[in-house]
């Protein structure tokens, strides 16, 4: 798990004394994730700028919020009481009716600091109802911001990489291009955890240049570590030294009052490790190590370094001090409950013993590991165990390897990814160019003359080659004109067709709604004044009649309703029909959505696209109904011949686990039966919840 520091300073002159207040610093540390068979992927999530500063003001509400706030950043009070200074600080802020949306935020991200999450939903959604009453956008994407540090804290990537993209949006709405690119770099760090190197590559890039332009060394320093990570996980370790070089330079320009240079060392020993040079490796961890506050300041740091170190004299052959050393770590491990550095730790102590011979703690250790890495489904850590067990249990040798198998092949499907190597390559051009812009003006005439005279021969030879095809085009053009003609006829003749149907059932619903319906009313009016004079079976007979004329005359009206609606405009492009409901229903909460463009809406059948349109209608109605959500998310795209839906709502969620479901839900399973669909719905209570369908394209087109 990660932590978050906030400093505080401020100075206030009141009656000739001064005192000090506030003056909000943000850092954001996180050190997390896993390498492929490797102990910790370590990224750092400082940013150089402060999200919030609050400055001191004369008014004594506020300047009491202030300094319960400051009580709580004391990190040598126990943790309930610098929780109970901060719940004061909140209750102070409502009771003083204050409208500071910068006194908020930060009320919020030191809840965030401190693990109070109960406080921190409290604090966020009056943040965000506030900066929405006031229209404030900055504000509402520092909400985000807070929402996604959260949940990136907890460990739910989902919801973390939501409202990210959401600060982000709100940033670039506000021409916040500096912030927006820090938001870049969060994004690209849920993506790096989640084995999306390629994805997260491009991000760091894309906000490098941003950095650069506002001259930010600290952002610069975490973004070219982060990327030296990521090449590192990459297996391309000469670029990880290349960047992680970079990171180094403007490390040098930062004052380091968060043991990044430790950071670094450790990444570097890392990388070393992993080319097998472990002599080298070895001297870089010993280094970071020497730094005397370091157990104390960092013991999560610390724990990782002094893991590192003995493994890497495990591999090295040198077993002094190892399982010393890997015991230690891993007691600081527990102690903090840093559970993926318990994991690593269970991996290396199993490795350890096997190497030792002592099968039965290795075993212990091993199953560990795999009940760990099972619990935070870390798809890698799991293969390690089960190849790790397969070699300490030989009955269950085939059933581990089995397990194996079937898990790699699941984890390769996930990161198969198109990667965009062109993004680095652009990033890298883009200097190169401008270097060579400047050295090529003392050149220009010549290269001028060069160009043109290349031009002139190519010229030439491009008017000998038109010539030969001229006569071929020429062809290929008439034919091309023809197919169009028939192509607008057959589009015509189709279209036609439709109107008719339209004109067709317009009319069918006029004959049973305005004849035979009138005929009907008429007939039963008529009956109604006679008078039956008989005994009560006639009357109460002639009576069921006269119902039973009504019944009629509902039926027909119904048919005729349903004759005459058209739920889908035939002339309509289907995403819009999609939007327009979108639109519709933003004034319950606020709905994010994207709809790729190139999904063939037109060669779709009629009815699949009205079962999709009811799909989309029912859950929006479930959710206003019943998940009290502000936020709502929904992607559809087209993937693999397949239209993919996606729905993420912040609500209070619901047990998917109860037998009987409602009948919303009901119709939303029919609905995608009937397309040939799949559904997968995963929800828990106060976390919201995740819609995903799949619908094959190819068994929905029209013939």
């Amino acid at each position: 798990m990660s932590f978050i520091k906030f400093k505080f300073k401020a100075c206030n002159n009141v009656r000739g004394f001064i005192f000090l207040y506030l003056l909000f610093l943000q850092h954001l540390m996180v050190i997390h994730k896993f390498l492929k068979y490797q102990c910790l992927l370590f990224l750092i999530l400082f940013l150089s700028c402060n999200r919030v500063s609050v400055k001191p003001t004369n008014n004594k509400a506020t300047d009491s919020i202030t300094y319960y706030i400051s009580k709580s950043q004391r990190e040598r009070l126990p943790k309930n009481i610098r929780i109970k200074f901060l719940n004061k600080a909140f209750q102070k802020y409502n009771s003083s009716n204050s409208d500071s949306l910068k006194l908020l935020s930060s009320l919020v991200q030191q809840a965030i600091s401190i693990q109070d999450s109960g406080l921190f939903f409290r604090a966020s959604k009056l943040l965000k109802y506030n900066a929405s009453k006031n229209r404030d956008t900055f504000y509402l994407a520092d909400a985000n911001w807070s929402y996604g540090d959260y949940y990136f804290e907890t460990e739910k990537f989902d919801s973390a990489y939501f409202h990210y993209k959401r600060a982000q949006k709100y940033f670039d709405k506000t021409g916040n291009v500096y912030y927006s690119a820090r938001i870049l770099n969060k994004m690209a760090n849920v993506k790096s955890y989640n084995g999306d190197y390629t994805g997260s590559e491009v991000l760091y890039f894309k906000a490098i240049p941003i950095f650069e332009n506002f001259k930010k060394n600290n952002s610069l320093f975490i973004t070219y570590n982060n990327l030296s990570m990521v090449y590192r996980s990459l297996g391309e370790y000469d670029k990880a030294l290349l960047y992680i070089k970079k990171a180094q330079q403007y490390l040098k320009k930062i004052e380091d009052n968060n043991f990044y240079h430790e950071g670094v060392l450790n990444n570097l020993g890392l990388i070393y490790n992993k080319q097998n040079n472990y002599s080298k490796a070895l001297f870089y961890f010993d280094k970071a190590l020497q730094t005397d506050s370091l157990r104390y300041k960092s013991p999560k740091l610390y724990a990782r370094l002094l893991d590192n170190k003995a493994y890497t004299g495990f591999l090295k052959g040198d077993t002094t001090n190892v399982l010393k050393e890997l015991y230690e770590a891993f007691q600081i491990r527990e102690k903090n409950q840093n559970e993926l550095g318990v994991l690593i730790s269970n991996k290396h102590l199993s490795d350890y013993y096997l190497f030792n011979k002592d099968t039965v703690s290795a075993i212990v250790y091993a199953k560990k590991a795999k009940a760990l890495a099972t619990k935070t489904n870390n798809g890698e850590n799991i293969l390690y165990s089960l190849l790790q067990l397969s070699k300490l249990e030989p009955q269950n040798t085939n059933a581990y390897l089995t397990d194996y198998i079937r898990i790699n092949d699941s984890i390769e499907k996930h990161q198969r990814l198109i990667r965009n190597k062109f993004t680095r390559i652009d990033f890298e051009t883009e200097k190169y160019i401008a270097k060579t812009q400047k050295l090529s003006k003392q050149n220009f005439w010549y290269l001028t003359m060069l160009g043109v005279l290349l031009f002139f021969i190519l010229l030439s030879y491009y008017l000998s080659k038109q010539y030969i095809k001229n006569r071929k085009l020429i062809f290929e053009r008439e034919q091309e004109k023809t197919n169009k003609k028939i192509y607008s006829l057959l589009v015509e003749q189709q279209t036609k067709l439709k109107e008719g149907q339209i004109q067709e059932r317009q009319r069918l619903s006029e004959e049973l709604h305005d004849g035979i319906l009138g005929d009907l009313f008429g007939v039963r009016m008529g009956l109604d004044f006679l008078k039956v004079s008989s005994d009560e079976i006639t009357k109460q007979q002639f009576s069921n009649f006269i119902r039973r004329l009504q019944d009629i005359e509902k039926e027909i009206r119904n048919v005729s309703h349903k004759l005459s609606s058209n739920v889908l405009d035939e002339h309509q492009d289907f995403s819009n029909i999609l939007i327009e409901l979108f639109n519709k229903n933003e004034k319950y909460f606020v709905i994010d959505y994207q709809i790729d463009k190139s999904i063939p809406w037109d060669n779709i059948k009629d009815e699949t696209k009205i079962h999709l349109y009811r799909i989309f209608q029912e859950i929006i109605n479930n959710i206003i109904k019943h998940a009290n959500a502000t936020d709502v998310a929904i992607v559809i795209n087209l993937k693999e011949e397949n239209i993919a839906i996606l729905v993420l709502d912040n609500g209070i969620g619901f047990s998917i686990k109860k037998k009987s479901k409602g009948i919303g839900l009901k119709n939303i399973f029919s609905r995608v039966k009937k397309v040939n669909g799949s559904i997968n719905i995963l929800s828990n209570k106060k976390n919201g919840t995740k819609i995903t369908i799949l619908v094959p394209i190819k068994n929905n087109m029209e013939l």
